[in-house]
């Protein structure tokens, strides 16, 4: 009887909480509070920078069938004429004013009529045009609509986004034999992230402090009473620099110019547009 009745006031003690175990806990939600900022951290990646709305893709195919493109920016007033497209690319290029009427593309780098007597060449700016059946000189094309289109480029109105082309030859047969799109002569540029992100975490813990107390006595239970204290101070600072590099489809400055109006024997007066040469 003396048993039961001892079995009837005595319960089992719960096994106190161990200081290693609260302090394990503590730092798995350290653990988690750190994850969670970091997921939190917005890093920017690189994005595609469009082409300046001032420029304009230039194309010239020259007799052989070789063709260069450059990207050109248009005048400060917003848009060019074609002859001041070409004349603001890096190309040397002859222009025979005529007074009074149109002017005339004579020469684009090597291929055409040289008019400039300082070099000694003084033919007519159509100086491959025997007859009118038979002239190779320089046409000028618009494209539109995806397609290449003749067109009078002293009635041009270049703006930006526009692609226009130069091509050597017969007006009946020759047509630039290759279409491109704006995007493909003046391409948006992609900055290359060159930066450094730095992370700073400080993470503070202070290990739980566990009081114990049981008092045994014939009607009360084990009391444990645990204290646990624990600071977590987590800082994160992402700095992300981010460089853009060139592209290479950027626009090129155009070289310097030498402008200087020539007479030529029986010719109208020559608008001669020699530029520097330099490493492209």
């Amino acid at each position: 009887m003396h048993t039961d009745h001892n079995n009837r006031n005595h319960r089992a003690v719960p096994p106190p909480t161990r200081p290693d175990q609260v302090l394990l806990i503590g730092l798995v939600w350290c653990g988690l509070l750190g994850l969670g900022l970091l997921l939190g951290v917005r890093i920017g990646y690189s994005q595609p920078v469009p082409q300046q709305g001032d420029h304009a893709g230039l194309v010239v195919q020259f007799g052989d069938g070789r063709i260069i493109t450059e990207c050109v920016k248009l005048e400060e007033k917003g848009w060019s004429n074609a002859e001041e497209l070409l004349i603001a690319a890096s190309l040397d290029v002859d222009i025979a004013v005529v007074p009074g009427s149109a002017s005339s593309v004579c020469q684009i780098d090597t291929e055409g009529c040289n008019t400039d007597p300082d070099e000694g060449d003084t033919r007519q700016c159509f100086c491959q045009c025997p007859d009118a059946n038979s002239c190779q000189r320089w046409l000028y094309y618009a494209f539109e609509q995806g397609i290449w289109q003749r067109a009078l480029h002293w009635e041009s109105m270049i703006k930006p986004g526009h692609v226009v082309g130069w091509a050597w030859g017969d007006q009946d047969t020759t047509r630039i034999s290759k279409s491109f799109a704006f995007e493909e002569i003046c391409p948006a540029t992609t900055p290359t992230p060159t930066g450094t992100l730095t992370s700073t975490a400080t993470v503070t813990s202070t290990a739980s402090t566990l009081t114990p107390t049981a008092t045994a006595s014939p009607t009360s239970m084990a009391t444990v009473t645990p204290t646990s204290t624990m600071t977590s101070t987590a800082t994160i600072t992402p700095t992300l620099t981010t460089t853009p590099e060139a592209h290479t489809g950027a626009p090129r400055q155009p070289r310097r110019q030498r402008r200087r109006m020539t007479q030529v024997p029986r010719q109208p007066a020559v608008l001669r547009l020699r530029q520097q040469q330099h490493p492209r």
